[in-house]
């Protein structure tokens, strides 16, 4: 977890007042409270989109046909006429973009509806994605299927389909629209006395283009997200995940994975956190072949001892710990108290994060990472929602959790120690779904490594920019804070008297600011500070406990100036800046 605020004062020449604005320092504020995740607990579920449910579930299906790894840019000649029944409703051309990638997506969704007669579920969407080249998080999807007289001209089932398409696009595209760009791909398609119209829709938290060499896969592209950072995850073997290298000028965005030697396929999530968000989203999710996408094929889900009438979360939690041995990693020890708790969310959270309510998907999800209810002090939590559309059996629910980055990074990171699991049956859905949280302990190290790892993260981040490593400039008033901190002084206060007087002692304008982490990694400076051209700094840490929050953890300090050997250079404007 971590907080972060910056305010800048005047130069030395004059007196420099710090606002009265300065945030109070506090952890408790980033997390969802106890009262109200009993209130959210307490709340009616709401409906979940018809369609999401109304899933088939098959263990093997073919990818192909027409559209299938099709590289064409437009709509298929022959799909022109139902093109423009989604620019209909979409309002426009310029709101209807298309994306050859999804046509094909449609195509195999299409297939599978008329085989059928429902839709694949979520594991299968994602292989024909993959296979289509989507590099989407997830789709959206309509369809209207009807029987009609094999003699009868396209222009007619035109007729048949147009009114009740339109009506359906509309609802799809509203419940859609959150501000992000959408791409969208249509198919239809005859057989016999058959027909089906589908149209598949995709937001564009991320648009990329991928390139691969081998084992080598590049995405490369722009955030279309207000995005702070991007992250990628690639999984290894059975029991292991590996981060991608990621290489960001935001909006631009170059994320590189590997794929490791005896894996012949693999999935890959990668990850977007938006400006102000706490919480990971996902931009793309999708399968990978060593020998291309062409290969990709639906994989059998991994065999999971103890199969059985086994309860799902047990079943869950033994499977993380066979794995985690195999890494050497601590079994995860059940916070069974935490666990009854999200037993009451997961309906709710299953709920929001199927309709796309990312606001109610993050509040439940802080209330569970805040871990209220787990043995603290905390240091770092993951959070998952996980459902499994059509299926009910414990084995497959553990499968499917288990193969993708995200479900192993909640289970399998070796330093969580505990794991919470609301688990629902049937509600909203038909099938299981799990609101799953892990835990690591906060250890208590020594403040003075804490602050040199903070300059070199920052000297290395500069150094990326071409800019010069800062010199470290000690300051009495700075020291003075954190004496008074430690012997119980508020550490609102304290700061606020040392940014009050450090300019005076540096002579030089001076950025003051903090991070609240509960661990090292955590350390991230401002744009602005890690971009001034030549700075002296002071960084100071001390450890905090917080009332009111289950987390330890660390203050950290940071006074910025215009190194006085260096020419003056403009600094941040004097107004409070909280990032």
């Amino acid at each position: 977890m971590v907080a972060a605020t910056l305010l800048g004062c005047g130069g030395a020449s004059s007196t420099a007042e710090v606002p009265d604005e300065i945030p109070t320092i506090v952890m408790k504020q980033d997390f969802t409270t106890k009262a109200e995740l009993e209130k959210l607990a307490a709340a009616p579920t709401a409906a979940v989109d018809e369609a999401s449910t109304k899933v088939v579930v098959v263990e093997a299906w073919s990818l192909e046909g027409k559209a299938a790894g099709s590289d064409e840019d437009e709509v298929p000649p022959e799909q022109a006429v139902w093109r423009s029944a989604v620019v209909k409703a979409a309002g426009g051309d310029k709101k209807a973009a298309f994306d050859p990638a999804l046509h094909c997506v449609a195509e195999q969704l299409g297939r599978f509806r008329l085989e059928h007669e429902g839709w694949p579920e979520p594991r299968l969407r994602h292989f024909a994605m993959s296979h289509c080249g989507a590099t989407y998080a997830t789709v959206g999807y309509e369809a209207v299927a009807v029987t009609i007289s094999p003699d009868a001209k396209d222009v007619e089932a035109f007729a048949a389909m147009d009114d009740l398409m339109g009506e359906k696009l509309q609802e799809m595209m509203k419940r859609e629209d959150d501000g992000l760009p959408s791409r969208r791909g249509v198919w239809f398609h005859r057989e016999g006395e058959h027909a089906v119209f589908s149209v598949v829709n995709a937001r564009e938290v991320l648009r990329l283009d991928t390139e691969q060499d081998g084992r080598k896969v590049r995405f490369h592209g722009k955030v279309q997200a207000d995005a702070a950072d991007v992250v990628g995850w690639v999984t290894r073997g059975d029991n292991d995940v590996a981060p991608c290298e990621v290489r960001l000028a935001l909006p631009e965005v170059d994320v590189r994975c590997e794929l490791a030697d005896d894996d012949e396929q693999a999935w890959i999530d990668i990850n977007v956190r938006t400006k102000g968000s706490l919480i990971w989203q996902r931009g793309s999710s999708l399968a990978v072949h060593a020998d291309g996408r062409k290969a990709i094929k639906m994989t059998p889900l991994a065999a999971v001892e103890g199969q059985g009438d086994a309860d799902p979360a047990a079943l869950l939690i033994a499977e993380a710990n066979r794995l985690r041995a195999k890494k050497k990693a601590p079994a995860l020890e059940e916070a069974t108290t935490q666990s009854a708790t999200q037993v009451k969310l997961a309906p709710n959270v299953t709920a929001a994060a199927i309709n796309g309510d990312e606001e109610l998907t993050q509040r439940i999800l802080l209330g569970g990472m805040a871990g209220w209810d787990v043995p603290g002090p905390l240091s770092d939590a993951h959070a998952l929602v996980a459902f499994s559309l059509g299926r009910t059996d414990a084995a497959s629910w553990v499968a499917e959790i288990l193969e993708r980055p995200s479900g192993r990074i909640t289970l399998l990171d070796p330093t969580m120690t505990r794991v919470a699991v609301g688990l629902s049956q049937n509600d909203p859905i038909q099938g299981l779904s799990g609101f799953i949280t892990t835990y690591a302990p906060f250890t208590k190290r020594d403040p003075r490594p804490i602050a040199d790892y903070a300059q070199k993260k920052l000297d290395q981040a500069r150094a990326s920019r071409g800019l010069p490593a800062t010199r470290r400039r000690p300051l009495q008033a700075l020291a003075m804070a954190l004496s008074r901190i430690e012997g119980g002084a508020d550490p609102t206060e304290a700061f606020r008297e040392a940014a009050d007087s450090a300019q005076y002692e540096m002579k030089r304008s001076v950025t003051a600011g903090y991070l609240v982490v509960s661990h090292p990694s955590q350390i991230v400076f401002p744009e602005p500070l890690v971009e001034k051209p030549t700075v002296a700094i002071d960084i100071r840490v001390v450890q905090h406990d917080f009332p009111d929050t289950n987390w330890g953890t660390y203050i950290v300090f940071f006074f910025f100036a215009d190194d006085p050997n260096a020419p003056r250079t403009a600094t941040l404007p004097p107004s409070p800046r909280h990032l």
